[in-house]
């Protein structure tokens, strides 16, 4: 700080100090000793000019200033009596993201207050047509003064500048995301990707996984999560006991050993080395290179295995063909095969068969009381009468594939349950290198060599 002395004598005087920025001024009032003159504006004017101080002078603290000082003979020290403007910093145009998508982890809080580990995320997911920020343009800087009226240059104003790439367009002042996924700040980039890589298993680190786009596992899935993707997953390890949902196909390097609750759902194909003790369904098709068992498998395509693939103790429903190289095997339960059936069509038609059984139980009910009510039994049966004829519907349906067909190019053991559309036959003895499938004209299945 620099310092100047107006006047030294007996009279009343102001000493000034200006900041080293000479953003602000301040003044020590001193009260006139002896015969000296009071303090007065002029001597406060004088001092300002020898200081060169022109600019954001504050004259009511000044007056409030001398007047303290003269009514009370003592010094006024250090008040504010000049303020500069500071300069406005120029911004550069940027994207102001929402404060939601700095914060990588979704914690679920239970309303015990403990944390739900499964449905955390580490991950920041957006849905299409997602505002993610505000687009700001170009706001030029304005000089500040400091207190003797210098300009005061201004600057550009330090913040990360954002760009933005993958699957984000400006729409209007806002930053929009075109397309279901995950958000990624990657340095200064930001983007959404449809593909969500998982380097680890999906576990307590991860919680479960639901996912628009697709989804790359390089873990496995441990017991008890769930992972859903609206398009493609493959999995590089191992899926135990656990509920894996898939809208694409579902490819997984090793397969499933779930203990007998695993459910694995998709609408494409299913590719897989081997299913334990799991339930696997596609609506396209399912490829298992060494084993299924102890599973249920239900497609409304084809059951392809490998050229070693066996089948044990396990139901299968495959609405075209079941290929496999051995069914069956020695001391095991059996397996039940039933190819040219949908298996959609076919739960369907199980869930109102248990519907109408019901309701059945409840008309009884209603026909056993001491005053059956007559009019809602009438409704009842009514009802009942609609669901036989969909029930009926629904098993006319149920075949849709006459050209179904199961082929063992290895061994189909005894025991072995086969069923073509309504057809059933059970196998008594072991066949080798067999073709399965319905003679329609004479309404039986038919077993002959493979050609």
């Amino acid at each position: 700080m620099s310092e100047k002395i107006i006047d030294d004598r007996s009279d009343g005087y102001v000493a000034i100090e200006i900041s080293e920025d000479k953003m602000e001024a301040f003044a020590s009032f001193f009260p006139a000793t002896g015969k000296g003159r009071p303090l007065e504006k002029v001597q406060a004017d004088s001092a300002l000019n020898a200081n060169n101080i022109s600019y954001g002078i504050i004259d009511e603290n000044i007056l409030k200033a001398i007047e303290q000082c003269n009514s009370e003979q003592k010094a006024v020290k250090n008040v504010p009596i000049a303020k500069g403007t500071k300069p406005v910093k120029a911004s550069p145009p940027h994207i102001n993201l929402k404060p939601e998508f700095f914060n990588r982890e979704k914690t679920v809080v239970r309303a015990d207050g403990s944390v739900d580990h499964k449905e955390s995320s580490p991950f920041v997911m957006v849905k299409k047509g997602e505002a993610v920020g505000r687009i700001f343009p170009y706001r030029a800087g304005v000089e500040g003064k400091d207190v003797t009226g210098a300009a005061v240059p201004f600057k550009n104003k330090d913040m990360q500048i954002f760009k933005a790439g993958e699957n984000l367009e400006p729409r209007g002042e806002l930053l929009v995301s075109m397309a279901h996924g995950r958000f990624v700040i990657e340095g200064d980039n930001i983007s959404v990707t449809e593909v969500l890589e998982i380097p680890s298993d999906v576990d307590y680190h991860t919680g479960n996984v639901s996912f628009a786009g697709d989804l790359i596992i390089e873990g496995g899935v441990q017991d008890g999560f769930r992972v859903a993707a609206g398009k493609s997953i493959r999995c590089k390890q191992l899926v135990k006991n656990a509920e894996v949902l898939c809208r694409g196909d579902l490819n997984l390097d090793l397969g499933v050993k779930g203990r007998g609750n695993a459910l694995i759902r998709a609408n494409g194909m299913v590719t897989a080395k081997f299913i334990e003790y799991g339930t696997v369904e596609s609506r396209s098709g399912i490829t298992v290179s060494t084993s299924i068992m102890s599973a249920d498998i239900n497609t409304l395509g084809k059951l392809s295995m490998g050229q070693k693939g066996i089948i044990v103790s396990s139901t299968i429903m495959a609405e075209k063909a079941i290929e496999a190289y051995n069914i069956g095997r020695e001391n095991c339960a059996p397996s039940i095969l039933w190819c040219g059936v949908s298996f959609v069509e076919n739960r369907k038609l199980e869930n109102m068969k248990v519907r109408h059984e019901v309701l059945l139980e409840k008309i009884q009910k209603m026909k056993n009381r001491p005053n059956p009510p007559e009019e809602l039994i009438s409704r009842m049966e009514e009802a009942s009468g609609m669901q036989e004829k969909e029930i009926e519907t629904l098993a006319k349906n149920l075949c849709a594939c006459d050209e179904a067909y199961i082929k063992v190019h290895g061994t189909l053991f005894a025991g072995t349950e086969i069923r073509v559309g309504h057809l059933k036959l059970k196998v008594e003895s072991d066949q080798t290198r067999v073709l399965v499938k319905m003679d329609k004209e004479k309404g039986q299945i038919i077993m002959g060599p493979i050609l």
